[in-house]
C-alpha cells in the first residue's frame, strides 16, 4: 500500500538557533504523495528541563504502524555546524510500540532511549533529555557510553543501514557505515 520511504528532516541549522531563541520551525510546502509528507518541523529547547523538543507534522494522518521495515523518520543533527551530520535521532514501529533513539554517525546508540509521542494522527515529537542532548552543545552536552556499552546497545538496535532522500528517488549510505 505504501512505497518505502524514510523521512530524513534536516535540523543542521536549528541548533544554533534554538540556544538562542528557544524554538526554530520549518515549513514544508505540500509536495509529495503519501502520508509522510512534512507539514512543518519544529525544535524547542525546554531552559527548565534542558530538554530539546523535535515535533515533525504531517499533511495528512497517518498510523505510527506505517513507520515499519524501510519506512521510518530520521532528524538529521549538525551539532557543530561544520557541514557534516554528526547524529540521529531516528524514529520506528518496533515490537509494538513506536520507539526513538539517538545514534552518532557510527551507528552507536548516544545514550538510552528517547521518549517519541503522538499528540494526534499526524504528528510525531521526539524529547532528547539533556544527558543525550548533543543537538544543543550549550546545554552541556552529555557523556558518550562507553564503546562497550555501545556495542551492546548497538547489537540489540534496530538500525538503518540506509537513507532515501524526500523523494525516494536515490538511496545513499549513511557516513561511517
Amino acid at each position: 500500500m505504501f512505497a518505502s520511504a524514510a523521512v530524513v528532516v534536516t535540523v543542521a541549522l536549528a541548533a544554533p538557533a534554538l540556544a538562542a531563541a528557544n524554538t526554530t520551525h520549518a515549513s514544508d510546502p505540500r509536495d509529495a504523495r503519501g502520508a509522510l509528507d512534512i507539514q512543518s518541523v519544529t525544535g524547542t529547547h525546554n531552559s527548565g528541563s534542558g530538554n530539546v523538543i523535535h515535533t515533525l507534522r504531517t499533511y495528512k494522518p497517518f498510523r505510527s504502524q506505517i513507520l515499519t521495515h524501510n519506512t521510518f523518520i530520521t532528524f538529521a543533527f549538525d551539532t557543530n555546524s561544520d557541514g557534516k551530520l554528526d547524529d540521529v535521532a531516528i524514529v520506528v514501529w518496533f515490537r509494538g510500540a513506536l520507539r526513538s533513539a539517538l545514534l552518532d554517525t557510527a551507528g552507536d546508540l548516544v545514550g538510552g532511549p528517547l521518549k517519541v509521542t503522538r499528540p494526534d494522527s499526524r504528528t510525531v515529537r521526539v524529547t532528547i533529555p539533556p544527558v543525550t542532548s548533543a543537538v544543543l552543545p550549550s546545554t552541556g552536552g552529555g557523556r558518550r557510553p562507553s564503546s562497550r556499552a555501545s556495542r551492546v546497545a548497538r547489537s540489540r538496535a534496530s538500525t538503518p543501514r540506509r537513507t532515501r532522500t524526500r523523494s525516494g528517488s536515490r538511496s545513499r549510505r549513511l557516513p561511517g557505515r
